[in-house]
């Protein structure tokens, strides 16, 4: 038995192995600010070779987020005396330390939006089970500046205010802004985002687009076409839907039962385990549940690295349908996401609970000057807006900053 799996029977708080080996290397291979690295984890254990590294930095945020929220799914308290503890600890330190003025955590970088959901979703949880006066104001500014960050078209995308929106952030920042919510904060009305999930479901089979009806399958050139199209992204929003106490269209279930988990090489992928077992789980109907847990636990059961003794012990291979973007940290912290979920360490999430109406959307702090009408019939008020060479770099009236491609501008009119 591991040492951390003894430190944990003493606290009266065991857990899965497979979960504690997952923790235990994600301890290990964390940087010394509390955050993780995509390339970054190899050699952080001490010298110790796990492996080669893949995927790219640019998503150190969302690996940070994921993992951390691995810990708090996983049932660790930030206060434990443990190494799980500790790091968890540590992780949530080091994302409050990296938050920016406006709000939102991490550097700025080409996907901000994706890390930064996540660790609102992830400092919400540990505000909740933890409560803590230093992440309780970096909770009210990460959620404020989320909400800010909406894309005028109801949903999110890859930066502030983006014209447009894609169902992968947009489920992420609806399920931060409801943990928000349960953690005590004021969270704005997500109608419009709803509606935008509307806008790209299909009505006869349900399955629930990109960035738009019928998007069909989404990869990567060069990194991950070989794998197979699955219906992620209508897990993702069906669960969206229950969370918030909203009706999921019956079709959908079938197209995942259709589509069970399994390890043949094309097949692999973790995202689509990971939002396919939360929404059946939370969709309590038990004949679908038992038929997708027990195909899920078969498969990242035996595709989980058992080396006792080896550095890698407890997670996973990067072989699979995302890991060209965030490498073995993304991989082992989302299965063992799933795992919990699956194991029942984690417990469905509810519909939030009746409170005072919502907050009206924040009122711009100074007048906006031009409307800048987008060629997918979407427009934004602007403070201002500069001419650079391909794009316009716009201050918008909500008080965010983004740059827009001329080619998605319909016009440009002065407010009079």
């Amino acid at each position: 038995m591991s040492l951390l799996l003894l430190l944990l029977l003493a606290q009266g708080t065991a857990r899965d192995a497979r979960i504690a080996d997952a923790l235990d290397w994600l301890a290990r291979h964390r940087n010394e600010d509390g955050s993780w690295s995509v390339q970054g984890w190899v050699g952080r254990c001490g010298g110790k070779e796990c492996g080669a590294a893949t995927g790219k930095d640019v998503n150190d945020l969302g690996v940070t987020a994921l993992a951390t929220l691995a810990f708090l799914h996983a049932g660790v308290h930030p206060t434990e005396k443990t190494d799980a503890g500790r790091a968890l600890d540590g992780a949530l330190d080091g994302l409050v330390k990296q938050q920016q003025a406006d709000g939102l955590y991490g550097r700025v970088a080409e996907k901000q939006l994706y890390g930064h959901a996540v660790a609102t979703y992830a400092m919400a949880e540990a505000v909740r089970i933890a409560p803590d006066d230093i992440r309780r104001q970096s909770l009210t500014r990460a959620a404020g500046s989320l909400m800010a960050a909406r894309s005028p078209t109801g949903g999110w995308r890859y930066v502030a205010r983006d014209p447009g929106s894609d169902t992968s952030v947009t489920a992420w920042a609806l399920h931060a802004l409801h943990a928000a919510r349960q953690a005590g904060e004021k969270v704005h009305d997500m109608k419009a985002a709803f509606d935008w999930l509307d806008s790209v479901t299909e009505e006869n089979h349900a399955r629930v687009g990109y960035t738009h009806r019928g998007t069909g399958k989404v990869f990567v050139p060069g990194g991950n076409e070989h794998f197979e199209h699955h219906e992620t992204l209508t897990a993702a929003a069906e669960l969206c839907r229950l969370v918030y106490g909203r009706k999921a269209h019956p079709q959908s279930a079938g197209l995942l039962l259709k589509d069970l988990p399994k390890s043949d090489a094309k097949f692999v992928d973790s995202y689509y385990w990971y939002y396919g077992t939360r929404y059946l789980k939370e969709l309590k109907s038990e004949r679908a549940w038992e038929s997708w847990r027990s195909a899920a636990v078969k498969v990242l059961t035996d595709m989980q690295v058992r080396a006792k003794g080896g550095c890698r012990n407890g997670t996973w291979e990067t072989g699979e349908r995302w890991s060209c973007e965030a490498g073995r940290v993304y991989v082992t912290a989302i299965n063992t996401l799933t795992l919990c979920a699956l194991t029942g360490v984690s417990p469905a999430p509810s519909a939030p609970k009746p409170g005072p109406n919502p907050p009206a959307e924040p009122k711009p702090a100074v007048p906006a000057r031009f409307i800048i009408k987008l060629k997918n019939g979407g427009q934004l008020k602007a403070v201002s807006c500069a001419d650079d060479i391909d794009h316009y770099e716009v201050k918008l009236a909500g008080g965010m900053a983004t740059r827009i491609a001329k080619a998605d501008v319909e016009s440009i009119e002065a407010i009079k």
